[in-house]
């Protein structure tokens, strides 16, 4: 049994659309999600605070070492992930947590033509996102994007449409 964290959109969120796409996520991964133990945090909130990460805390140590971790759905990748109101609360000073992450159906907002981002967002995501497995997204800016900074990515458009 491997231990996986889904990353969920619809904790804290007034989008209802984030709702379809967690409920799609989990109807197309049924099979893998069944045979695993699973455990869902946020992304619009933080998951963890400063002081919960220099603790012996269960929940941060299990998301942390977990097998596969799976960032799901909507729009998360900012031009500049620093901003004041991100639809992914996290930056480059607390994503620990998110290391080694595989996105599904995730796509970008704030981004040009030229798929350029933020040199803290380009920091983030290097702390972030998998570079050993392919990444999922919504769109073909965002796939445009991520091979850019060098991921491995497939334009599987919107969770909700899966």
């Amino acid at each position: 049994m491997k231990n996986i964290v889904l990353f969920d959109t619809s904790v804290g969120s007034l989008n209802q659309g984030d709702n379809i796409i967690m409920k799609s996520i989990r109807e197309n991964m049924k099979d893998i999600l069944d045979r695993n133990f699973v455990i869902t945090m946020p992304t619009h909130t933080p998951c963890f605070y400063p002081f919960q990460e220099k603790n012996e805390n269960k929940r941060f140590s299990f998301t942390v070492n977990s097998d596969y971790k799976f960032i799901c759905g909507t729009n998360m990748i900012n031009y500049n992930m620093k901003e004041k109101w991100p639809n992914w609360n996290t930056y480059v000073w607390n994503c620990k947590e998110y290391a080694n992450s595989i996105l599904l159906g995730v796509g970008s907002t704030g981004i040009g033509a030229d798929g350029e981002v933020s040199v803290h967002t380009k920091k983030a995501l290097e702390k972030i996102l998998s570079r050993e497995y392919i990444h999922s997204t919504r769109d073909e800016k965002t796939k445009m994007t991520l091979e850019k900074l060098g991921y491995k990515a497939l334009n599987t458009g919107c969770p909700t449409t899966w």
